[in-house]
């Protein structure tokens, strides 16, 4: 008597994962390309006007590319650090974070880890949770530029947006988007640890 086997089955549970990219340069491209003029803001914290992304639409791109999956940032935070209030004022009691945005390729099919320093910092405001939350999506937005997110941003490529209802931004065209040397081989790679100014001074 013979028997037949039913047929294997794949039990790996989709969870609506994005096919896997066909190349690094691809990534970078994606990863490069240029926000619309809703996604910029004016940063005038330093007594002129500079382009400034939303962090919502970093913390997006960086989903849309890499996957929720592909990305995290994580460190510390140092208080009562000197510098301008966000009224272009001395002031102290300013927020620096400190730590790293370590990106994962693994799920798009590139045996690739990658940590990058991510340092940011916030002025003394009123809201103290809110300081917190600018000095962590400025070091997100800082360190995700080293990937070519915001990139013609941060050339000084993009004129800033005029508030109230003014003229649109307007950006010149950039250079295509290249894949860092650290990233072209199957390897792990790591920055040095980033030593905040506690650290230093516990000593």
């Amino acid at each position: 008597m013979s028997f037949n086997l039913p047929p294997e089955e794949n039990n790996v549970e989709d969870i609506g994962l994005p096919k896997p990219l066909k190349s690094l340069e691809h990534i970078f491209e994606e990863l490069a390309k240029e926000f619309p003029p809703e996604a910029l803001s004016v940063d005038d914290s330093r007594g002129f006007p500079l382009t400034s992304i939303k962090a919502q639409y970093v913390v997006e791109r960086l989903n849309d590319v890499l996957t929720p999956l592909g990305w995290s940032i994580d460190g510390g935070y140092e208080h009562d650090v000197p510098g301008n209030s966000d009224k272009g004022t001395a002031a102290s009691g300013g927020v620096m974070f400190f730590g790293y945005l370590t990106i994962d390729l693994n799920p798009l099919g590139h045996q690739v880890v990658h940590k990058l320093k991510a340092m940011g910092y916030a002025p003394n405001k009123k809201n103290k949770g809110d300081m917190v939350k600018s000095a962590m999506t400025d070091a997100l937005t800082k360190a995700a530029s080293r990937l070519g997110v915001g990139n013609s941003v941060f050339k000084g490529l993009v004129t800033p947006p005029v508030k109230n209802g003014g003229p649109k931004s307007f950006t010149k065209p950039a250079s295509k988007a290249s894949v860092p040397e650290t990233f072209k081989g199957k390897t792990a790679n790591e920055d040095k640890p980033v030593e905040s100014r506690a650290s230093r001074r516990s000593r």
